[in-house]
């Protein structure tokens, strides 16, 4: 449940970013300047990331994960508001 939250958060992130850039806002992850407003890449790599930890036994950490992206998202949807 917790690898298929992180993949949509990932995604809403990425729409978001899209979002942002389009209204003139940058991407400040220094990572995912390149990629940042590409939905399906995004969702790619998190879902990679969460078959990783699926399959190394590290499954639990995809809570603090998905808490981080909910995070980054909610911080993202604040600041896109506050800024148009």
């Amino acid at each position: 449940m917790y690898s298929l939250c992180f993949i949509m958060l990932n995604m809403v992130d990425a729409l978001l970013t899209s979002i942002t850039l389009s209204l003139g806002g940058a991407e400040f992850n220094p990572m995912a300047v390149s990629f940042g407003a590409n939905i399906w890449l995004k969702a790619l790599i998190a879902a990679g990331i969460a078959v990783v930890l699926l399959l190394v036994g590290r499954s639990r950490l995809l809570k603090p994960l998905s808490a981080g992206m909910g995070v980054v998202v909610l911080w993202n949807t604040v600041a896109m508001f506050t800024w148009v």
